[in-house]
């Protein structure tokens, strides 16, 4: 991968919406590292506001900055009532876990979740697959 190709990507990485999803949970390891939980959550929780806000007033969609504002609101409760900042990731283990479960059930069922998903978001036929 050349110079142009690594930049043409981070280019889409922060002009599309997976910014929304990176931003809050690195500002929340970084401000873990260095001060009190409490201030850390706030901090994280805060940066997925000013996500949101950013996105309304650029005209955007504002629905993945919500989605990322309501997950980080969700992880940091569970890490602020455990009392311990690795709880932040609980939410995400969980989905996790439910994911492989579900693609394995897919997969044992011969229904690939890919071709479900692709059906859904894209309109395409089922049995491509």
């Amino acid at each position: 991968m050349n110079i142009a190709e690594i930049k043409e990507e981070l280019l889409s990485v922060i002009k599309g919406k997976t910014v929304d999803a990176i931003i809050p949970p690195l500002v929340y390891v970084t401000a873990n590292v260095f001060l009190d939980l409490n201030v850390a959550a706030a901090i994280a929780i805060t940066s997925a506001l000013i996500l949101v806000i950013v996105r309304l007033n650029s005209k955007k969609s504002w629905k993945y900055a919500f989605s990322g504002l309501l997950g980080v609101a969700i992880a940091t409760a569970f890490a602020l009532f455990a009392d311990n900042a690795t709880n932040y990731y609980f939410p995400k283990l969980i989905t996790s876990t439910g994911l492989i479960l579900i693609t394995g059930v897919s997969l044992l069922s011969r229904r690939p979740l890919a071709a479900w998903l692709s059906h859904l978001s894209r309109g395409w036929p089922l049995d491509w697959f």
